[in-house]
C-alpha cells in the first residue's frame, strides 16, 4: 500500500466521521478554519529483510484545531479517532 493511498484513507474516516470539518495537508500554514484536522504521514524509512522483502514502518500525525479551546472536546475527539482506527485501549 503506498503513502497516499494510506493518507486518503485516514482523510476518508475523518470526514466520514466529521463531515462538517475541514481536513488540510501539512503545507497549510495559515488561512485555515476551524474545527479542522491536520494530517500527515511520517515515514519512520524502511529495511530490507530478504533479497525480496523489506519492512517498513511510519506514523499517522492528527492535529486537531478546535474553534474554542475545550481540554473535553480534545479527549473526546482523541478516544473517538482511536475507535475509529480500532485502537482501543482497555483499563
Amino acid at each position: 500500500m503506498k503513502f497516499v493511498e494510506i493518507k486518503k484513507s485516514v482523510n476518508k474516516l475523518l470526514h466520514e466521521r466529521y463531515p462538517s470539518y475541514k481536513i488540510y495537508g501539512k503545507e497549510i500554514k495559515e488561512g485555515y478554519t476551524t474545527p479542522a484536522f491536520f494530517t500527515e504521514i511520517l515515514d519512520k524509512g524502511s529495511r530490507p529483510e530478504t533479497k525480496n522483502y523489506a519492512a517498513g514502518e511510519f506514523s499517522i500525525k492528527i492535529t486537531y484545531f478546535q474553534s474554542i479551546k475545550n481540554e473535553q472536546d480534545q479527549l473526546e475527539k482523541v478516544d473517538e479517532i482511536k475507535s475509529l482506527f480500532g485502537l482501543i485501549l482497555v483499563p
